[in-house]
This record gives C-alpha cells, sequence and structure tokens, in this order.
C-alpha cells in the first residue's frame, strides 16, 4: 500500500511487553479492528505473552492475506490504536498469525466522534480543484494566463503610455515587493506633489512614507528623471479553491503626459477583477462524481476516489472545495486541507481530510446532519 501522511500522528509505539498484553487482553480481544484503507475487518482472537503475535479471524472471505504480506490494523478506542503488521500464516478457518512490528497509541484522545456511514445515507460530490498551482515562486506563465495578461494590456493600452502585466519575480525593486508583500496598490497621481505619497493611504493604497525604505525623495528624482508623471503597480490576487489569497502578479502603468485620476484607478481595479475570475474559470477543474465517505467526523472525513484523473490530480494540491450531500439534504459546500493519502487493494485512493472552512451558513448545517447521522443505525450495505 502507497501511503503520504500530510500530517504524522502524534502516537506512542508500545516497547514495554506488559503494556502491550494488558492493551490486547483489556482492550482488544473479540474485538474487531479495521484493515485500515479497506472496509474489511478482522477480529482478534489470540495474543503471545509479549503482545507481538496476535491471531486474527479475517471476517470478509473474499479478502486476499497472503504469507509476508504487510498490514495495518486501526481501532478507535477513544484513542487511536494501530499495529503495522506482517503475515506470518495462515490456519483452517479464515484465521491468520500476525507479527505486529509497531504497535502504535496516540498520545491523545479522540475529540470528535466518527460514524462510517453507509453509502446512500451521505456522499461527496462536485470536487473543485485548481489545475495548476498559483504562487508567489512561480518562474513561467501558463499559456491561458499569458492570454489573459496580453488580452488586458491591449485594452488599456489606448489610454497609458505605459502598461505591462505580468508575475512578481525576484530582480524587481523595492516598488514591486512592497506592492506582493502588503498586497495592495501602490498609486502616486502626481509624482512630483509629496503629498501624493500618503494621502490615499488606507487598507487598499500602500503609504510609501510609512511602507518604502528608500527616501521619498529618491523616489521623486527617478520619476522626474524618467518624466513619469503618474504611476500605478496594482496587485492581481489569486483566490484558490481554498479560499488562499496570494498576490502573484502585478499591473503596472505609467503616464508621461498627464496625470491619472482616483477614477481611472477604480477603473482599473475592476478590470484587474475581471482578469483575475477568467484567470480563475481557466484554471478551475470541476469533477462531478459521487464519491464514498469511509469514515466522518465534525472536523473531517475519510473518501475513497475512484476517478483515475482525479487519482492522477490529487496529489499534488494541498486541498480542494467539494460539496457533502447528506440525504434528503440540499449541498453542503466545504473547503478541506489533505492530510493523509493511501490507496486501497483495488488501487483506488483513500483521502483522509481536515475540514478548514464552509460556506456561510454550512456550518450549522453541516453539525445538524452529523448529529442525525450519529444516531441513526447505517443500513446493510453490499458491494455489487
Amino acid at each position: 500500500m502507497e501511503i503520504i501522511d500530510r500530517k504524522i500522528r502524534e502516537t506512542v509505539d508500545i516497547k514495554e511487553p506488559h503494556k502491550r498484553a494488558v492493551i490486547l487482553a483489556k482492550h482488544l480481544s473479540k474485538i474487531e479492528m479495521q484493515i485500515k484503507d479497506t472496509e474489511t475487518q478482522v477480529k482478534l482472537l489470540e495474543h503471545s505473552p509479549d503482545g507481538l503475535k496476535i491471531i486474527v479471524e479475517k471476517l470478509d472471505p473474499g479478502y486476499v492475506l497472503r504469507k509476508g504480506q504487510t498490514v495495518v490494523l486501526t481501532k478507535l478506542l477513544g484513542r487511536y490504536i494501530q499495529f503495522d503488521c506482517i503475515v506470518l500464516g495462515e490456519k483452517p478457518g479464515n484465521l491468520f498469525l500476525l507479527q505486529i512490528n509497531k504497535f502504535l497509541v496516540s498520545n491523545k484522545e479522540r475529540k470528535n466522534d466518527r460514524v462510517h456511514p453507509s453509502p446512500e445515507q451521505v456522499w461527496v460530490t462536485n470536487i473543485r480543484t485548481s489545475g495548476v498551482s498559483i504562487d508567489t515562486s512561480m518562474h513561467t506563465i501558463p499559456t491561458y494566463m499569458k492570454i489573459n495578461f496580453t488580452d488586458y494590456e491591449n485594452r488599456l493600452k489606448k489610454n497609458f503610455d505605459y502598461i505591462k502585466i505580468d508575475i512578481f519575480k525576484h530582480d524587481l525593486d523595492e516598488r514591486f515587493q512592497v506592492v506582493r508583500e502588503s498586497g495592495k496598490t501602490l498609486f502616486v497621481a502626481n509624482t512630483q506633489d509629496r503629498r501624493s505619497y500618503t494621502t490615499l493611504a488606507d487598507d487598499d493604497f500602500i503609504n510609501l512614507e510609512d511602507e518604502y525604505n528608500t527616501e521619498i525623495n529618491q523616489l521623486i528624482n527617478m520619476y522626474k528623471t524618467k518624466n513619469i508623471v503618474s504611476e500605478i503597480i496594482m496587485p492581481v490576487i489569486y483566490v484558490n479553491t481554498q479560499n488562499i489569497a496570494t498576490p502573484f502578479g502585478y499591473v503596472h502603468i505609467q503616464s508621461r503626459s498627464k496625470p491619472i485620476d482616483i477614477d481611472q484607478v477604480m477603473e482599473i481595479k475592476i478590470l484587474t477583477f475581471e482578469m483575475i475570475d477568467r484567470i480563475r474559470e481557466s484554471n478551475f477543474i470541476l469533477n462531478t462524481g459521487k464519491y464514498k465517505i469511509l469514515d466522518l467526523s465534525r472536523d473531517g472525513l475519510k473518501i475513497k476516489i475512484t476517478d483515475r484523473e482525479l487519482k492522477q490530480h490529487l496529489p499534488h494540491v494541498s486541498g480542494f472545495n467539494f460539496d457533502i450531500f447528506f440525504k434528503m439534504q440540499s449541498a453542503i459546500n466545504v473547503l478541506c486541507e489533505i492530510r493523509y493519502l493511501g490507496k486501497d487493494e483495488h488501487d483506488d485512493m483513500i483521502l483522509g481530510l481536515l475540514i478548514t472552512g464552509f460556506r456561510e451558513g454550512d456550518r450549522e448545517k453541516f453539525y445538524r446532519s452529523f448529529e442525525i447521522l450519529k444516531n441513526t443505525p447505517p443500513k446493510p450495505y453490499h458491494l455489487p
């Protein structure tokens, strides 16, 4: 099984033989444990005095266990328990002898209840991801982004003496660095009037007196030497499917003939938002498949992904947006972070997800639906 744990669970490997034996005898004897990332359970029947060998009964006759195979058993008993095992041999009656190589117990009790719903009770669909990771470390521009940059440059060219739309690069001077770090617009309406460097300073505009390290007089002289009357450096801020905002590019405008006024700045801002929406749409991937939830809690879930393209794409993203449907309920939109990736015996992807956000109003709806689900016994479900 292929596993990527992006957040390693805080566990202790129990080394003392008597502690292992007590846990097995007191808490796990005749108890069913899950084979991780499968829908198969085994029942623990016997254990050796040192707690390193166990005999289990395989409850699904169709699930294959072979000598030498590695298998991970899990159980939630207040604390999370995990045995990393190897199959030593098979006995009559679907019984198997396992060697425990790691006897792991979590340091903390799990905060929230976890349920194992049937596919008819709740499911995941409408998985929304970004096609290309857009961040401040980009060195090249994807083709669809270059097309959008060029289109909006051409639309603004007729109104200004100089216009350039590009991604931030490391060799840009301090003006661009301040825009990238602050996510705010640099606007100097009159480069030879010192008041223009501070009068518009608010949540959207940079106060150059406070945020620019170089002497303002040097900036004034630079503008005078280059015959620049007004300048705008506006950040291009991309908001991904996890609602994380990244200032990755800029709109740079200079006028050498006449001043730029605040109304023009607002028009440029509107066009910039329009351009970002087009970039988001071009970089947006929607998968409308219906995917099974293996377990669910108030703060996370584990799902099975069967779609080939999603299995190739999801290991390269940190999180995504999707809808949860509870039976007879409308969609609940959820943001998540990927904490765990694995594969089951059918090569389907198993994702462990931490819920990081909801659409407005959906959090309370999710908690209500979860409580109802938690108190509703699942109906028996048989795979076709």
